[in-house]
């Protein structure tokens, strides 16, 4: 049987303490480095770049009400 590598303690730790933090340096600093709307799913999806190491997020914000997004 294989033993598996797991994550450490200290890892999820840094992972999930702060959501907003870079899951590779911990960074909280991001750029928004691109922004386009959707119609289909009435979304704003950001493109987040992390100041640090240049890691990659990708956000979405969902409207509740549709008929105000045009």
């Amino acid at each position: 049987m294989a033993s598996e590598q797991r994550p450490s303690e200290s890892y999820f730790a840094r992972v999930f303490a702060d959501p907003w933090a870079c899951p590779r340096c911990g960074c909280r600093d991001w750029r928004v480095a691109n922004t386009y709307h959707t119609k289909t799913d009435s979304a704003i999806h950001r493109r987040r770049i992390c100041r640090h190491c240049h890691h990659v997020r990708i956000t979405v914000e969902r409207f509740t009400d549709a008929e105000g997004f045009e």
